[in-house]
């Protein structure tokens, strides 16, 4: 048998070649075997190394195989991450392969309108839990802070909005999206679904409202009963109107309410329907009409309070042609004339 080196030299071995080996499982016997039958062998050498770890490693009980990793150099290449001070939180790897310093610690914010930098922009802007979009029915939403919004100017509305500003509690019985309302408060207008026209201000303002239209509601707890009445203007903390249908009605005053058709104006005053009160503490009575602080006027009459100048008038019985007045609680009665 000639000497091993003396052989010619293959230099691209195949899995399908044979060398020999002496078995040491039986008793050292010349055998032969394939390059592809021994443990990893392959014609082409190993095609691929896979691990689930962060690390790659190669256990072998006999040698020690060298893997080597290339270091993310940049660009689309991959890598692993290059040593440096990668646990530094005031430095990033950037896109060359290199870990890097920012540049400057200006936290300016470039605030722009409509594409254009607007000059000297806001240095921060800080949201504690974030800015949060939330869907809301009718495909609405809403943006919450945690803390103030100062210093608004310009703001518009989305054309999704049909000119509806809702700030504060939101109702979550919207149906579509109504038109032209403005909300501003917690608990303004929190049951609203097809309401709509409406400028509704206050804590709770108008909180029982459904599908009224074109109402005014000014004031904490103001036009508390409103639900589906219109065209009403409620102004004053706790002002209301007498049932929840009413329209047209105008109350104006703290505590104030009003019936139907009726005008009140003025603290805790009120007026029964088509009557008008003036005055703090004024009342009247069905198409009465009561001036003056604490006046009072029963139905379709006239009561003046506080007069301190001299008033020309008769006592005596009212007839067809005199209207019965009462002024600082002395019944009179006007002459009526006619032309």
């Amino acid at each position: 048998m000639a000497i091993i080196y003396t052989y010619p030299t293959k230099t691209t071995p195949n899995a399908n070649d044979l060398i020999l080996i002496s078995d040491s499982q039986d008793s050292n016997k010349t055998k032969q075997v394939t390059i592809a039958s021994l443990p990893g062998g392959s014609g082409s050498g190993v095609s691929s190394v896979t691990s689930a770890n962060a690390a790659i490693t190669v256990a072998d009980s006999s040698t020690t195989p060298v893997l080597t990793s290339v270091a993310y150099s940049g660009g689309t290449g991959i890598g692993h991450v290059p040593a440096g001070s990668g646990s530094s939180a005031t430095v990033y790897l950037d896109g060359s392969g290199n870990w890097s310093t920012p540049s400057s610690t200006d936290t300016t914010i470039d605030t722009k309108n409509d594409a254009t930098s607007v000059a000297n922009p806001t240095t921060s802007l800080s949201f504690t839990t974030g800015l949060i979009a939330v869907g809301a029915p009718g495909g609405a939403a809403s943006i919450s802070f945690s803390g103030g919004l100062n210093d608004l100017s310009d703001v518009s509305f989305a054309a999704t909005a049909n000119g509806s500003l809702y700030v504060g509690q939101i109702s979550s019985q919207i149906s579509g999206t109504p038109v032209g309302n403005v909300t501003l408060g917690g608990g303004a207008a929190k049951v609203a679904t097809t309401a709509f026209d409406n400028t509704i201000i206050g804590s709770d303002a108008a909180f029982a409202i459904t599908e009224g239209n074109a109402n005014v509601a000014i004031g904490s707890d103001v036009a508390a009963t409103l639900t589906t009445g219109t065209n009403n203007v409620i102004i004053g903390d706790s002002a209301n109107i007498a049932s929840a249908t009413l329209s047209s009605t105008t109350v104006i005053g703290q505590g104030a309410s009003g019936a139907a058709d009726s005008t009140v104006i003025g603290k805790g005053a009120s007026a029964s329907t088509n009557g008008t009160a003036i005055g703090s503490g004024a009342s009247a009575a069905g198409g009465g009409i009561a001036i003056g602080k604490d006046a009072s006027a029963a139905a379709s009459e006239i009561a003046l309070n506080g007069i301190t100048s001299s008033f020309v008038g008769q006592v005596g019985t009212a007839n067809s042609n005199q209207l019965k007045i009462t002024i600082n609680g002395q019944v009179r009665y006007i002459q009526l004339l006619e032309p």
